[in-house]
């Protein structure tokens, strides 16, 4: 009946898009949020507030409009987060900046109620496309997205051991958008991801300009490697996999 595959197409070359993606803020969650915002460590830590202080008081969470009205919240009344830490104007102000520079970049109709459900490929045997010709203009968003269905696909699989096939194959395209400056936390988190989701039978494939665009933790959870050189010829590439004993 053939294999589900996703691929996200960066360059608008693989045709017309058949998966929509729009993803509730909430549901992206304060660490890839602040990954794709390029924010600091303290600044990270002003979303993580942010969202706690959302979950507790039932404040909506879905658009970016509803972010900034939440950010908008916490700068007027600080002390209605001061149980769950400390948010200064400034740092608050830096994430509305980042947050306004997303949304210059077109990338603002990513966030809203959800259109992107994982779950649905594996049940439909299909080429199924994300046009990401717009997104990839923001990068690290790209990245954080590709982040979010990797986590998705992780939480609500159930395991199957090994299969004949994968249930489903994922085609990170500029896979280096995931790894740039990543912290030694979040690759140990992809790493750990990338081992847990083969057990649920589903194929990852990371393609790159460059085989060092994937870290050595990343790559060794990779049972085969096709690298193509600029010092090879045309048509020649190298080809490294697992033989039988898993060596």
């Amino acid at each position: 009946t053939g294999t589900p595959v996703f691929a996200p197409d960066v360059k608008g070359d693989i045709g017309p898009g058949n998966v929509q993606a729009c993803v509730p803020v909430w549901a992206f969650g304060a660490d890839l949020l602040a990954r794709a915002f390029e924010l600091t460590d303290i600044q990270a830590g002003v979303l993580e507030i942010a969202f706690a202080y959302a979950d507790e008081s039932g404040q909506p969470l879905d658009t970016l409009d509803d972010f900034r009205a939440l950010l908008s919240t916490l700068a007027q009344h600080p002390e209605s987060v001061a149980h769950l830490g400390h948010v200064t104007r400034a740092s608050l102000g830096t994430v509305q900046r980042a947050l306004l520079r997303v949304e210059k970049q077109g990338a603002g109709n990513l966030f809203g109620p959800s259109t992107l459900d994982v779950g649905d490929w594996i049940d439909l045997p299909a080429l199924h496309i994300l046009d990401a010709s717009k997104l990839y203009h923001t990068p690290r968003l790209y990245g954080a997205l590709l982040l979010y269905i990797l986590r998705e696909l992780a939480t609500r699989l159930p395991e199957c051991g090994d299969l004949e096939s994968p249930r489903l194959v994922l085609v990170f395209d500029e896979a280096h958008t995931i790894f740039h400056e990543a912290t030694p936390a979040l690759l140990r988190s992809i790493e750990a991801t990338a081992r847990l989701i083969r057990s649920k039978g589903v194929g990852l494939i990371w393609a790159s300009q460059s085989a060092q665009d994937i870290p050595v933790i990343i790559r060794a959870q990779c049972a085969t490697q096709i690298r193509h050189e600029r010092e090879f010829g045309v048509g020649y590439c190298e080809f490294i996999t697992l033989d039988g004993h898993g060596q």
